[in-house]
């Protein structure tokens, strides 16, 4: 996947990690509105809000560009939810994984998403 915001090291790439992890919740807090399978909740918009300031935070891209990559982000997440719940597709199953335990790992490193994991 590439990566707009071209950030660089891997500090950077934590944030980018960031970015996208905001990017799922707002895309899991959408689908889950559209879904009788998931159940959108107020905690999916507050996890998207504390992984954004992580990234705004550790990254040298503009809130603005970082803004951009989770709105991206965010559709992605839709279509990715959707293969994996109504498609059943094996890979958007892997790739969902793989982001959630991302995610959840990025969550206990840093202050603004500990308490929101």
């Amino acid at each position: 996947m590439a990566w707009p915001l071209q950030l660089g090291a891997a500090q950077h790439t934590l944030s980018n990690d960031a970015a996208q992890c905001a990017g799922f919740w707002l895309g899991y807090h959408d689908y889950g509105q559209l879904s009788a399978y998931l159940e959108a909740s107020p905690a999916d918009i507050e996890r998207a809000n504390a992984f954004r300031a992580v990234a705004i935070r550790i990254g040298s891209a503009s809130p603005i560009a970082i803004d951009a990559f989770i709105a991206n982000q965010r559709d992605h997440m839709i279509s990715l939810m959707d293969a994996v719940i109504y498609h059943r597709d094996r890979s958007s199953q892997r790739v969902f994984e793989d982001l959630t335990e991302t995610c959840e790992a990025l969550a206990k490193m840093h202050p603004e998403t500990s308490a929101r994991r």
